[in-house]
Parts: structure tokens; C-alpha cells; sequence
């Protein structure tokens, strides 16, 4: 075109139209630019839309006592925890699939079960047409989300024939269910597997008939603790454990060697400054004589409950019964017909089984009993536990925990089957014997849970448990049992061969974080602990160096201090009164080892700020003292609390070859908040003990005025005598 026509034409102006189909263009090229794979996506979409919903793999729990939360199924640590697995192809008919691998993680790290299994062993229910399993978790397990993964293959014909696979790919992770069609690395360790995306074309990709599709499942539920139950904290507490006894006959003396009645027990309770007494008012004995008309309770013992109640109240005392649950004595054809088995410690007690609900029945009308009964503040229960003798539970057993059995296991009788739990359960690491104890825990935890709800118990109830190993080899654990609705776990610190035994097995005490530990077990979740240890010189080795109400009083202290993590334990308590009275305390008056108890209560009021101030025992550095002189010290008040407290006085105390003064300090004082006061206290060496070690126990004690304070602080030092 010649350049003047061409010029004239680009002046001219353009058809309207033009104008118009020019710039519709221009912005349908821009969008198809800019949003063409949104609109690939909004197709797709469309397309899926309009074909079958399928869900091949469906994963679920069971129904647990720990309900439902947030979306999650939640489980306390009792709880096995029921595992579904149903397959299913398009049209919703059932196929079978070969056995799904199992596992549980949480946050990534792989958890294996109280037996140490990787994997959550599975069988298929016809009834549901469904792969099942049960996972119990490990003891002392945290609370957290855990997620089941489910690892199976599903024959590519069960799949419909305009399935999209395309779509395939790694949905978001949604706590309700997660699939992931993908290629696993599948190296067996204890970490998450790592997942990759199929390396294929999805546009061409299509599984070949008779082939299999690997499916994942990811399903979380919740691992749930009971909250412990609001409890007074600083409890000072000693037991009364009768033993064939009239208590209300009893003829006994008092701490200041004067003869007395039943009453003089209440004069000791003094001395060791408790605030509580736990009486066993309730045992299964017939070794003297047959059982009272319609009760299973020995006579003497449940009819001083009363009287002793109504006696502790009057002297400003809690007062708390407890009962042997799992352990009976005497002529077994006397004793009610329980499901028994013979224990294997003692020629005449008999244990029923944890499976028996005559025994539950009994339990549960005692703690119905004492919750309405105005003398009795605190119910509880010792040997709750069937000390490891409950073979005959085996069938059990086996059915809900799925070990690995003998081959002709449905050919063996119940003997056998009872001698290959009993050989199994012999060794303590195995993982049938971890098992065991598991279910064991839990039997004893339903039993418990069982107890607190039939009776409409509103009183807190405690049990006593042993503290090697939690008591897990015994068929105890206090976590469980807290989420049972227990209110306090009693830690019995008794019968150490040695120091060193107590310091690897009670404690891990020393923070070692070795398994089995209670510094570690301790950290998984709050729970009110009490520990008690037992005025016994045999069962502190016999020791005269340190003294053994000094270890005694050490070992109490230790276990204070080494689990004090979501929060202090809420109370000591002493083992019993009357072996402080009669037992084996060797060169030691029982006024010693009461006194070390004291001390122990204090160190534990303090820790729980029960008391206001922190107290010392402060003496001038000798190597001991000699006999006739006066030893001076200074008992030291560090206050505590954040508002004043009156100082009501100081005692010290007469113990063998040591003579106190009384009231040294008279004046009522007041300490406030942030002063440290300095009390001087005196003694005078009067002797060495008789045939005993040279070296005598100062102790003092300081009274408070406040009644919202334990009515006083002890403390205690062993000198040198010469």
C-alpha cells in the first residue's frame, strides 16, 4: 500500500464493532494466560463431581470411657484402644484384603506397645468383615494425639471403572482421616516413614488389571489423663495396721513410757505432728474364727472404726479407713466363696481374682458404707493387687492382648496354659511378661472404676502401691489407677536389701532417667503421690551409720524431692504407729524414728507452703559432745509466706541419753513475711545410749499460732556423744 493511502487508513476511524471484538480478544487472551490452570482446576473439579464418591479404606475406634473431644476419640491410660479396619469396593460390598500393617506414631516417632511390639497385631472378624486390633499403650504414657497408620493394598477391580487417577495425590493431613495414595520408603525403623509422590505420568498412568493399590490411613485419637482430684495438700499421715487386734481392748504406752488404753495411739500421733490416721478397719480373716452373720469383715477391727473416727475428729485429726482388698486370710472353707488362688508368700492367705465380682461386690458396699459414714473422711485400699499369683486369668488374657501363643495353643488344657503364662510372666523383661503386667494394671483399674461408680463415692479414695517399678510387676500402676478416678497413689518405700537397691529400683530416684524410673515416670502427667516408709531397723539394713531414722527419714525426703515436677507430692506418711510402739527399732526408741517422721511431714508442708516458714537446725561444728554438757544451738525461721504468722513456741525433746527443755521460748512472736528469725534451743547429754551406738538425736519443734497452718514444724540432728 502506497505510505499516503496508509497513513490516511490509520487516521481514519476504526468500525465500532471492530473496536469491540479487538478488546474482547485481548482480554479472553489475557485470562486464558493468567487463569488457565485455575479453570484446568475448576474442570477437573466439575469432572470428579460427576463421578462415584469412593471410600475404599474406612479406619475407626471403638467406644472408650474417655468420650469424645475436639473431633478426637479419646482414651485413658487403662484403655486398650480398638483399632477397624473395613475394606470395601464401589458398590459399598465387603472384600477381603490380606492382614493391613499397623503401627502407632506420634508426632512422626513410631510408639511401640506396653510390650515393646512394632506393630498393633490385627485379626479378621467376619461379623464385621473387618481387620481388628487393640493397642495398649506403654505405662506412664503421655497425653497427647496419636495418629494409627493403616498400610494395606486394595485390588485395583475394586475401584470403579471411570475412576480418576489423576486426582490420586497426597491430600491435606485433616484429623478426622488421612489418605495418602503414595510410594512409601518403607525401612524399618522407629522414626515416620517418608513419603514421596509417584514418579509417573498422571495423565497416562492407570494400574493394570490384577494389580494392587497401596492405600495408607492415618487416623489420630487422644490419649487423655484425669485430672487429680483437689485434695488437702501437705498431709501428715500414719497408719494403724491392726493385726488380729480388739483395738478398743488395747492396753499400750504412751510416747512418755506411761501405760494407757486404745487412747495412748493418739498421743503418738502427736508426737509425729500428723494431721491424719489411716486405719485398716477392714480384712477378710477367719484365723479366728468364723466371719460375722452376713459380712465378709472381721469383727473387732470394723467395730472400732467408729469410736476411733469419732476420737481422731475430737482431736482435730482426718481420719481414713482402708480395707485389704485383694488379700484374705485364714481356713479357706471359712472364708466367702471368692474365685481364689493361694498366695505365694504366705501359708494362709488366699487371693480371689481380679476377674471375680463377688470380691468387687463386697468392695463396693464397704466404700458405699464409709462415704456415708460421718466419722470417716478418707476411704482406701491395700493389696489391691493379685500378687502375681491370678494365672487362671490366662484365656483372658491372651484374647484381648494377643501375645504370641504355642502353636497348639487351642489343644493345651487350662493347667498347661496356666504353667505357660506362670513360666512367661518369670521373666520380668519378656514382652509376654510386659504384657502381662499391663492387663494385669488395667484389670485392677477397671476394678477400681467399677468400685467408684457403684458406690457414688464422693470421698477421696487412695491405694497403696509399690514403688519398685511403680509396682508394675505386681500388676499396679498409678497412673492408671488415677485415671480410674483414684484420689491419691500411696508409694510404699519398704523392705530394700540395700541403699543401693533403693537408690536403682524405687527411684531411679536419683534422676538417672533410667527406665523404670520414678524421676522419669513422674514427668508424663500430674497425680497426687504420697510416700510412706516403714519404722523397721531390719528394713534399713540395720544401720548405725547413719542412724536408721536417719535414713529413713533420708529416703522419705529423697523421694519428695526427685518427683517433684507438675507439682510437690501432696502428703508422707509414716508405717505404723505400733512398730513405733512395739516393733523391730532396734537400738533406736520409737520416739526417734516419730520424730524423723515429723521432720519429713515438715519438709513436705513446706514444700506445699502448708507451713510459713522454712525451719533449721543449726548446732556449733564439734566432733560431739560429752556427757553432762549442754549442747546450744539456734533453730532457724525463714518465712515463707506472704503475710505474718505468730510464733506460739519452741519445744526440744527428751530422747535416749538426751534431756529437752520446754517452752524456751514462751513469748508468742510474730514472724513476718520475709524476716528470718533465730531461736535459741538447748539440751542437755545426760548419757549414752545403753549398748548402743554413740550418738544421740536433738530434735526440736516449733508451734504456730495460725490455724490455717499444720499446728507445728519438727527438725532433727544426730550428734556425737562421748
Amino acid at each position: 500500500m502506497p505510505r499516503r493511502i496508509q497513513a490516511e487508513w490509520t487516521r481514519r476511524p476504526q468500525p465500532r464493532w471492530f473496536q469491540i471484538f479487538l478488546s474482547t480478544a485481548v482480554v479472553l487472551g489475557l485470562i486464558y494466560f493468567f487463569a488457565s490452570d485455575l479453570l484446568g482446576e475448576l474442570v477437573q473439579r466439575a469432572r470428579r463431581g460427576e463421578l462415584p464418591e469412593v471410600q475404599m479404606v474406612t479406619v475407626s475406634f471403638g467406644d472408650s470411657d474417655g468420650g469424645a473431644e475436639d473431633g478426637y476419640q479419646c482414651y485413658y491410660r487403662y484403655e486398650l484402644v480398638p483399632v477397624s479396619i473395613a475394606v470395601q469396593d464401589a458398590t459399598g460390598e465387603p472384600i477381603a484384603v490380606n492382614e493391613p500393617r499397623v503401627r502407632v506414631f506420634r508426632e512422626g516417632i513410631h510408639v511401640r506397645d506396653a510390650g515393646g511390639r512394632a506393630q498393633v497385631p490385627v485379626r479378621y472378624d467376619p461379623a464385621s468383615n473387618a481387620w481388628v486390633g487393640k493397642w495398649p499403650m506403654p505405662l506412664g504414657t503421655e497425653p497427647a494425639v496419636y495418629t494409627v497408620r493403616c498400610e494395606l493394598s486394595v485390588p485395583v477391580e475394586a475401584y470403579p471403572s471411570n475412576y480418576d487417577w489423576r486426582s490420586r495425590s497426597a491430600p491435606s493431613r485433616q484429623r478426622e482421616g488421612r489418605s495418602k495414595r503414595l510410594e512409601l520408603v518403607t525401612e524399618d525403623t522407629e522414626s515416620e516413614p517418608r513419603a514421596r509422590e509417584e514418579a509417573v505420568d498422571q495423565s497416562a498412568y492407570r494400574p493394570a488389571p490384577g494389580s494392587l493399590v497401596r492405600e495408607v490411613i492415618d487416623r489420630d485419637f487422644r490419649v487423655v489423663a484425669r485430672e487429680p482430684r483437689e485434695v488437702p495438700r501437705g498431709l501428715g499421715i500414719v497408719t494403724y495396721e491392726t493385726a488380729m487386734t480388739n483395738v478398743l481392748e488395747l492396753r499400750t504406752r504412751r510416747p512418755n513410757g506411761e501405760e494407757g488404753d486404745w487412747t495412748a495411739i493418739f498421743d503418738w500421733l502427736d508426737l509425729f505432728s500428723a494431721d491424719t490416721l489411716w486405719y485398716s478397719a477392714f480384712v477378710t480373716d477367719t484365723r479366728g474364727g468364723p466371719l460375722p452373720s452376713g459380712s465378709v469383715w472381721f469383727g473387732p477391727t470394723r467395730r472400732a472404726l467408729d469410736a476411733m473416727g469419732a476420737h481422731a475428729h475430737s482431736r482435730g485429726l482426718t481420719f481414713g479407713a482402708y480395707a485389704y482388698a485383694y488379700r484374705t486370710f485364714g481356713d479357706p472353707k471359712l472364708l466367702p466363696p471368692y474365685r481364689m488362688v493361694q498366695a505365694n508368700d504366705h501359708a494362709e492367705a488366699y487371693i480371689p481374682s481380679l476377674l471375680d465380682l463377688g470380691r468387687v461386690h463386697d468392695l463396693t458396699g464397704m466404700v458405699r458404707e464409709m462415704d456415708a459414714n460421718p466419722n470417716v473422711d478418707m476411704i482406701g485400699f491395700d493389696y489391691i493387687r493379685d500378687g502375681n499369683v491370678g494365672f487362671a486369668a490366662v484365656n483372658e488374657f491372651v484374647d484381648e492382648m494377643r501375645p504370641d501363643v504355642p502353636e497348639d495353643w487351642n489343644e493345651l488344657g487350662a493347667e498347661d496354659r496356666e504353667a505357660w503364662i506362670r513360666e512367661r510372666s518369670a521373666a520380668w523383661s519378656s514382652e509376654t511378661a510386659r504384657l502381662w503386667d499391663w492387663w494385669r494394671a488395667r484389670r485392677t483399674a477397671l476394678v477400681l472404676r467399677d468400685i467408684l461408680r457403684d458406690s457414688g463415692c464422693e470421698k477421696p479414695l487412695w491405694t497403696f502401691t509399690l514403688s519398685w517399678l511403680h509396682g508394675q510387676q505386681h500388676g499396679q500402676d498409678p497412673y492408671m489407677f488415677t485415671d480410674a478416678g483414684v484420689a491419691i497413689d500411696a508409694v510404699m518405700l519398704y523392705e530394700y536389701n540395700s541403699q543401693r537397691q533403693f537408690d536403682a529400683v524405687v527411684p531411679g530416684i536419683r534422676k538417672t532417667k533410667q527406665e523404670g524410673s520414678w524421676s522419669v515416670y513422674s514427668e508424663a502427667s500430674p497425680m497426687n503421690l504420697i510416700f510412706g516408709n516403714q519404722i523397721d531397723f531390719y528394713s534399713h539394713q540395720g544401720i548405725t551409720s547413719p542412724p536408721a531414722p536417719q535414713r529413713y527419714y533420708e529416703r522419705l525426703l529423697t523421694a519428695m524431692q526427685e518427683t517433684d515436677h507438675h507439682q510437690p507430692p501432696v502428703g508422707v506418711f509414716c508405717h505404723d504407729v505400733m512398730r513405733a510402739i512395739s516393733g523391730r527399732t532396734g537400738p533406736y526408741a520409737g520416739r526417734e524414728w516419730a520424730l524423723a517422721g515429723a521432720a519429713a511431714m515438715t519438709r513436705c508442708r513446706e514444700m506445699n507452703s502448708r507451713v510459713p516458714a522454712r525451719v533449721e537446725l543449726l548446732l556449733p561444728g564439734s566432733d560431739g559432745f560429752a556427757i553432762g554438757s549442754s549442747v546450744r544451738g539456734t533453730v532457724k525461721l525463714t518465712a515463707i509466706h506472704d503475710r505474718p504468722v505468730e510464733i506460739l513456741g519452741v519445744t526440744t525433746y527428751d530422747t535416749p541419753g538426751v534431756s529437752g527443755r520446754q517452752d524456751i521460748y514462751e513469748r508468742p512472736a510474730v514472724l513476718q513475711p520475709g524476716d528470718t528469725v533465730e531461736v535459741p534451743a538447748e539440751w542437755y547429754i545426760s548419757g549414752i545410749r545403753p549398748g548402743g551406738p554413740s550418738h544421740a538425736m536433738l530434735a526440736a519443734r516449733v508451734h504456730w499460732g495460725s490455724p490455717e497452718h499444720a499446728p507445728s514444724s519438727t527438725v532433727y540432728t544426730y550428734a556425737g556423744v562421748y
